[in-house]
């Protein structure tokens, strides 16, 4: 599962929903965010470990929505 933080207030409710949506399927958790997030990295982190759910978050500058297609699996 591929989620997208943007580094606004709704990261949270993103977060907490993709990843309990992931832990229910059995699910990695994959995560794009801008280097600009802040916080992003530990949110993410702290997110997956309560859910016990494995996930990998990439810090990515420059244009996030191409960074969304290209890392997308199809």
């Amino acid at each position: 599962m591929l989620l997208v933080l943007t580094g606004e207030g709704d990261d949270a409710d993103v977060l907490r929903t993709g990843v309990s949506f992931a832990a229910l399927e059995g699910a990695r958790v994959y995560g794009v965010a801008p280097v600009a997030a802040a916080g992003a990295e530990a949110a993410f982190a702290a997110e997956c470990r309560r859910a016990g759910v494995a996930g990998q978050l990439a810090s990515v500058g420059g244009d996030l929505a191409r960074e969304v297609r290209e890392r997308a699996r199809y």
